[in-house]
């Protein structure tokens, strides 16, 4: 996977960066997207939060906008991760969308308990 941070800024409070990769779909392998995703990462509130847009193109045709935000809410046994994605899809192809998008977050989930198992606070 091609994963190239363009840009980054930072202060006390949050860490914005943008960054270009590819992804392949899930549900046909042999095509590869790519996005541009733009972060702010914001540690200024008791509960920090992950901010996203990404444009996603296939064969620098066709792109589609995403936006997310993801909460991480502190408890006393773990982290909750409370996500909210608003994606664009054309209304033929909803079923294989939402299919794609559920597959990544649960891709994401998987990679982020595989990192963070074993730390420790």
């Amino acid at each position: 996977m091609k994963f190239i941070i363009t840009h980054e800024s930072t202060d006390y409070k949050q860490w914005n960066y943008t960054v270009e990769y590819e992804e392949h779909l899930s549900q046909i392998p042999f095509v590869i997207n790519k996005i541009i995703g733009d972060f702010i990462v914001d540690k200024s509130h008791s509960e920090p939060t992950i901010k996203s847009t990404h444009r996603t193109c296939f064969a620098k045709i066709y792109c589609l906008n995403t936006k997310s935000e993801m909460i991480f809410a502190n408890l006393s046994n773990g982290t909750r991760v409370v996500e909210k994605i608003k994606y664009e899809c054309p209304w033929l192809l909803t079923k294989f969308c939402m299919n794609e998008v559920l597959y990544q977050r649960k891709e994401i989930f998987r990679q982020l308990q595989t990192v963070f198992a074993y730390t420790r606070h």
